[in-house]
């Protein structure tokens, strides 16, 4: 898969791979090549051709690690972050099986990740599980989440609990997509 990326600034001097990983956001390796796209009234423009490189084990094994920090931060009593890590792991999931069948998923909604993963309807049980993990992705880190107080004095050990539980379910459902 090759990306073109316009990139800022005039002539080579401004250009490295660096940028052009900041340009889309995300982390590539691979090939990096320039190629011009032609003259503007400011001059010169480069734009640079990515081949993205396959990295669904990269994305599995964090989810996996984040299941394993919200497990780690349930017993220690750090509910907020247990929640936000459960999600993180699905959401995470979610996309190694996307970059497995050579996609490049953007957004953090598991939900609408776990909706647009397969042809084959997800199971209802399934999509709420994605519910109620996206609840977890804003409240659990800022206090402007929430109307007032720290998200810290909110997240519940049952809810801990409950996260890490539908994670879990998401991870399974995923872990039987990478391996057909």
């Amino acid at each position: 898969m090759v990306f073109f990326v316009p990139l800022v600034g005039k002539g080579f001097q401004h250009f490295s791979a660096s940028s052009a990983c900041s340009a889309v956001g995300a982390a590539w390796s691979g090939e990096v090549r320039l190629a011009w796209a032609g003259t503007t009234r400011l001059g010169l423009r480069p734009y640079a051709i990515l081949k993205s490189v396959e990295r669904s084990r990269d994305w599995w094994i964090q989810a996996q690690a984040d299941l394993a920090h919200a497990k780690a931060a349930l017993s220690i009593h750090h509910f907020d972050w247990a929640c936000f890590a459960a999600h993180q792991a699905a959401e995470k999931a979610v996309k190694a099986v996307f970059e497995r069948r050579g996609e490049k998923a953007a957004g953090h909604s598991v939900r609408y990740l776990l909706s647009a993963v397969t042809e084959r309807e997800v199971a209802p049980e399934l999509l709420s599980a994605a519910k109620v993990l996206d609840k977890h992705y804003i409240p659990t880190r800022y206090p402007n989440g929430l109307a007032q107080g720290a998200p810290t004095e909110f997240y519940t050990e049952e809810e801990a609990s409950d996260a890490i539980r539908r994670a879990e379910e998401i991870l399974r459902f995923c872990d039987r997509l990478l391996a057909g």
